[in-house]
């Protein structure tokens, strides 16, 4: 059983890793810039974090089908809090970039619309709007 985990995983990393390879070489221009990395983009993120959720499901279900008892509550606990980090993830790195970054334009979105730009901030109520 435990050879078969591990092809199982090899194959996993196999094909992430080939995904995360399709993506970087399709658009090489990356590798020229002062800081290089490679925008690997929403599908390869959702195929990381989706493989994550479903190893951890599939131990679950191995669990319910099999042995059952206390090692299938532990397994759904344990797919419940992956399941819930997963699903707040972007509002956690969210939030650190917020702390981390310097730059106040992420706070103060502007909406542009014809010859008028309005700029809605954070610390006022009200809204102003500023001509060109």
């Amino acid at each position: 059983m435990l050879i078969g985990i591990a092809i199982i995983f090899g194959v996993v990393w196999a094909i992430l890793f080939a995904q995360v390879w399709w993506t970087c070489e399709l658009n090489p221009s990356w590798k020229k810039l002062p800081r290089p990395q490679c925008p690997l983009g929403r599908d390869v993120a959702v195929a990381q974090i989706v493989t994550i959720t479903t190893a951890v499901s599939l131990t679950h279900a191995y669990y319910v089908f099999t042995v059952g008892g206390l090692q299938e509550a532990v397994s759904a606990m344990f797919e419940a809090s992956i399941s819930l980090i997963v699903a707040n993830l972007s509002v956690v790195v969210t939030f650190f970039l917020r702390m981390l970054t310097e730059d106040e334009t992420i706070s103060q979105p502007t909406m542009e619309s014809g010859a008028t730009t309005m700029r809605f901030e954070e610390q006022c109520t009200e809204t102003r709007e500023i001509e060109d």
